[in-house]
């Protein structure tokens, strides 16, 4: 339970809602939070391929049918995987588990995407040595390398993504590493301030209860990562809000979705299309950020789980402006900018003065925070080094 269960536990706790946190991991920042009831599985062997089967006892054991929700990809098929188990003892998203795994895996989500006709970066999936070469020679570099989905185990490459920048180095990567569970796709340009998600919940029966949107400003890994500082409302250059829901929903017709989801589009810069990137098919890692603005997900989500039928709603709330930020990695995103010259530290002072929404930092519960003060420290001892070298050296 890392910042994105961190957040959507602070989201249900400010709601009255009594949660319980499960934790695998010694490094997990829930452990440090006083909004949970802590639920310690870590050294006990319960990995997330196993959640399923560990929460089967332990709801039957609470009792009450408790409202469960996944902070990972890996859990929520896990979730799903056991639906039938664990839909006696609590409740969860009704999605299949062949649905979650469609939308989970970019596999299955770019083929849902051209179905339902939005546009998808062209790509080719877990292709031969000969079809990379072929794609290479009809889609000039770089290139974006992607697995399946965040966590998949029989693909080689352990990140999120990986840029290659022409034809020799991706092939001569593919055949030392193979391409099993392997998406390559042409990387279009965009990156930070072009990525746009549009978050929101859908209802047992597959309609949108609610929607709204969100800009990353800066991500971490730089254009290609997680959301480092961001503000909800999106305040799109080009792009409407109307544009970027009614892709949305048009993605969303394709398939009967039950839950919180965040959706991701890269609004190309030469041509000004929306292209279809990534589903995150559970709460996200801004989600307390979107709750600072007025709009409580988790909190919809368990009502929604207990059959409310949200009918009080407003499906496109009028959200108050506000910028977020995850500090520890904007500070490496940052770092990295100002030692090439790209950026200034009182430009980025200047963001955290405007931030008002923070992925750790909590008045109410700081244990977190501080938690991550060690790594702040860490990065800037790094950075005064790296500075005083290069002006010994230069």
């Amino acid at each position: 339970m890392h910042t994105t269960g961190l957040a959507a536990a602070r989201c249900l706790a400010d709601g009255g809602v009594t949660v319980y946190g499960v934790s695998t991991s010694t490094s997990d920042l829930g452990r440090r939070s006083k909004r949970l009831n802590l639920v310690d599985l870590a050294g006990k062997g319960v990995h997330e391929h196993l959640l399923g089967e560990w929460l089967y006892g332990y709801a039957k054991e609470l009792g009450g049918r408790p409202v469960v929700l996944p902070a990972s990809d890996e859990q929520a098929l896990e979730l799903a995987r056991h639906h039938a188990q664990l839909d006696e003892v609590c409740r969860i998203s009704s999605v299949t588990p062949s649905d979650y795994q469609r939308i989970v895996s970019k596999e299955g989500l770019y083929g849902l995407g051209e179905k339902t006709g939005v546009r998808v970066p062209p790509m080719v999936i877990e292709p031969s040595a000969a079809e990379l070469r072929i794609f290479c020679d009809e889609h000039i570099g770089p290139y974006l390398a992607k697995p399946y989905y965040n966590g998949v185990s029989n693909c080689a490459l352990r990140e999120k993504n990986r840029v290659f920048p022409d034809g020799p180095s991706l092939l001569a990567y593919a055949e030392e590493y193979g391409t099993t569970a392997l998406i390559i796709q042409r990387l279009i340009a965009g990156g930070d301030g072009w990525i746009f998600d549009a978050y929101g919940l859908c209802r047992r029966d597959g309609s949108i209860a609610v929607l709204a949107s969100h800009r990353r400003i800066r991500q971490h890994p730089r254009g290609l990562g997680a959301t480092s500082y961001g503000e909800i409302p999106a305040a799109p250059r080009g792009l409407s809000e109307d544009a970027l829901f009614e892709r949305t929903r048009k993605l969303l017709s394709g398939i009967r979705y039950h839950g919180i989801f965040g959706i991701e589009w890269l609004h190309e810069r030469a041509t000004g299309e929306l292209y279809l990137i990534d589903f995150n098919a559970r709460p996200f890692l801004s989600i307390g950020h979107l709750k600072d603005c007025g709009l409580n997900l988790p909190v919809l989500a368990f009502r929604e789980l207990h059959d409310d039928p949200l009918d009080d709603v407003d499906p496109l709330p009028t959200l108050e402006h506000r910028y977020w930020m995850n500090v520890v990695p904007d500070l490496r995103s940052v770092r990295r900018r100002c030692l090439a010259g790209e950026m200034t530290w009182r430009e980025w002072v200047n963001d955290v003065r405007r931030a008002t929404s923070f992925a750790a930092i909590d008045t109410k519960d700081i244990g977190p925070a501080l938690y991550q003060s060690r790594e702040l420290a860490g990065i800037g001892l790094r950075y005064a080094v790296k500075r005083a070298w290069s002006r010994i050296v230069g």
